[in-house]
């Protein structure tokens, strides 16, 4: 699973995942383990949610270990967005980070 999401951030592709029970799609922008916490994330810009149409994208952190299942789409992103993703502070160890 770690090695499509590698795939989707470097060809600037969107995933599709299964998380928390809902089916999301979201851009990958930032793979790795944030402070002090152990466990590696991935920071998407999510743009569906199909079990809560109604929130507006925007940017989250997914727990990889609750991740089910990702699909690398064909369709693609432009790459970094402006605001929100890459606070490096946060980041402890960064395995993959979206290029500019």
């Amino acid at each position: 699973m770690q090695a499509k999401i590698i795939e989707a951030i470097r060809a600037k592709r969107l995933i599709e995942v299964v998380y928390e029970g809902d089916r999301r799609v979201a851009e990958p922008h930032v793979l790795g383990e944030r402070g002090s916490q152990k466990s590696v994330q991935l920071r998407v810009f999510q743009l569906r949610n199909d079990a809560a149409p109604w929130v507006r994208p925007g940017w989250r952190f997914y727990l990889l270990a609750k991740l089910k299942g990702v699909r690398v789409l064909q369709e693609t992103f432009p790459g970094r967005r402006p605001t929100g993703s890459y606070q490096h502070a946060l980041w402890s160890w960064i395995i993959e980070m979206v290029a500019p």
